[in-house]
C-alpha cells in the first residue's frame, strides 16, 4: 500500500502510516455490497511502499477471492489538515483508493488482477447530539440522539435508499465531589465497542419518553439537512449556534444512526453522569439515485467523533410545550384548567396535607414502637431472671 506522506507548516516533509482501510470482499458487479472497516499493523517500508497486516482477517478459500478497497485511512493532524468548525472531532482522514483486487491460481501460479472501481466522495459537515429529557423521575434521565452531516462531492444525490456507517463508543463517568465544588471524568473500562450498521430509508429512531409529563420523539435515520433542523429546533423550541447552522446548512444530508443513555444521580456526596463518546464515525457504502440511475458503491469519509456535549436540548418543559400544541384548542384549555385547577388544590390543601401526614407518622411510630415492645419483652424477661 503506498506511503502517505504530508507537509507541515515549515514545509518539512514527514510520514504517516495508514490505520484503517474500508474494504468489500465483494466482486465489482455484485448487486449488494456489504464494507467494513479493518485496522491495520504497520510491518515495514521498503521506498515509497508500507506493508501492513490486516486486524482479524482471515482469507477464505474461495477459488477467486475478492478484495475491493475503497478507501483507506491516517491518523488526523491539526497542524497539517483542514480544521473544522461543526464536526465535535476528526480521528482519521480518508483517502480514495477505487481498487479491486482478485488473487485466484492459474497453473498453480497465484495471480493478482487489478482494476479501478468508483467510489463516492463524502464531505463531514458536522457531528453532534441533540438531549431529549424524559420526563419527570427520582433522577435526571434523558437520551442523546447523535448524528453526523454530509455532503456528497461527485454525485447529484437525488434519494438514500440504504448505508452502512461504522462507529466506536465508549462509556464515561462524569462525578462531582459537592463538599469540594470539583469533578473528575473517567473512562468505563471494558465498555469500548465498534459497531457496522446498515442504515435503511425505512429506519426509525426514538427516545423513550417515559417519565412524568414526558414525550416521545420519533425520528428517521435518514434525512434530508432540511428536515432534521426543521424537526430538531422545533423539538427544542430553540435555534442551532451559528456556527453548527451555518455547518449543517452546507451539507445535504444526516444520519441519525445512535441513541444512547444520558443519566444523572445525586447522593449526599456525589453528583454523577454517566453518558457516552462516539468516535471512529465513518460512512462506509452508499445506495442512492442520482440523474436516474440506482448505484450501490464504496465510500470515501473521514472518521469524525462526537463529544458528548448535546448541540441542542429539548427539556421537560419542552416536553410540555411541545404536548399541548399537537392538541386541539379545547384540549389545551381542558389541559391549561386542569393544571391551574391542580396548583390552586396544592396551595389550598398543603396545611391539611402536612397535618395529615404528621397524624399518620405519629401513628405509624406508635406501631413501630408497640412492635418493638412486644418482641423485645420476652428478652427482657429473662434478663430480669438472670439478674435475680
Amino acid at each position: 500500500m503506498l506511503k502517505y506522506m504530508a507537509m507541515n507548516a515549515n514545509s518539512k516533509k514527514y510520514e504517516q502510516k495508514a490505520k484503517y482501510i474500508n474494504m468489500s470482499l465483494q466482486k465489482r458487479t455484485d448487486k449488494s455490497p456489504s464494507y467494513s472497516l479493518y485496522s491495520l499493523t504497520w510491518v515495514n517500508s521498503y521506498s515509497v511502499f508500507d506493508k501492513y497486516i490486516v486486524n482479524d482477517f482471515e482469507v477464505n478459500s474461495d477459488l477467486y477471492r475478492y478484495y475491493n478497497i475503497a478507501s483507506i485511512y491516517r491518523a488526523y493532524d491539526s497542524e497539517v489538515d483542514d480544521k473544522y468548525e461543526a464536526v465535535d472531532g476528526v480521528n482519521c482522514k480518508g483517502y480514495e483508493v477505487g481498487q479491486v483486487w482478485c488473487a485466484h491460481y492459474y497453473n498453480d501460479v497465484l495471480m493478482y488482477e487489478m482494476e479501478e472501481v468508483d467510489v463516492v466522495k463524502i464531505d463531514v459537515k458536522a457531528s453532534g447530539s441533540i438531549l431529549y429529557e424524559e420526563g419527570f423521575k427520582l433522577y435526571g434521565d434523558s437520551c442523546d440522539s447523535h448524528y453526523v452531516a454530509f455532503s456528497i462531492e461527485n454525485y447529484d444525490v437525488e434519494k438514500i435508499y440504504d448505508a452502512d456507517i461504522t462507529y466506536t463508543t465508549e462509556d464515561y463517568r462524569f462525578r462531582y465531589i459537592i463538599s469540594t465544588g470539583s469533578g473528575s471524568t473517567s473512562k468505563v473500562e471494558g465498555s469500548t465497542q465498534t459497531v457496522t450498521k446498515t442504515l435503511l430509508e425505512t429506519d426509525t429512531g426514538s427516545n423513550d419518553g417515559d417519565g412524568l409529563l414526558g414525550k416521545k420523539y420519533t425520528w428517521n435515520r435518514i434525512q434530508t439537512v432540511a428536515t432534521f433542523i426543521e424537526e430538531a429546533t422545533n423539538d427544542a423550541n430553540e435555534n442551532f449556534s451559528e456556527s453548527e447552522l451555518n455547518d449543517l446548512q452546507s451539507a445535504e444530508y444526516v444520519f441519525r444512526f445512535l441513541e444512547t443513555d444520558h443519566i444523572e444521580t445525586t447522593d449526599l456526596s456525589f453528583i454523577t453522569t454517566d453518558y457516552t463518546k462516539v468516535t471512529n464515525i465513518g460512512i462506509l457504502r452508499l445506495h442512492f439515485l442520482s440523474e436516474g440511475m440506482v448505484y450501490n458503491l464504496g465510500c470515501v469519509s473521514d472518521l469524525v467523533s462526537i463529544d458528548g456535549n448535546p448541540e441542542l436540548s429539548v427539556d421537560n418543559l419542552d416536553n410540555i410545550i411541545n404536548s399541548v400544541e399537537e392538541q386541539d384548542w379545547w384540549q389545551k384549555i381542558i389541559m391549561l384548567l386542569a393544571l391551574i385547577a391542580i396548583g390552586i388544590f396544592v396551595i389550598l390543601f398543603a396545611p391539611l396535607f402536612r397535618f395529615v401526614f404528621g397524624i399518620l407518622w405519629d401513628g405509624v411510630k406508635i406501631i413501630v414502637n408497640f412492635a418493638i415492645t412486644v418482641i423485645t419483652l420476652p428478652f427482657q424477661i429473662i434478663g430480669a431472671l438472670f439478674k435475680r
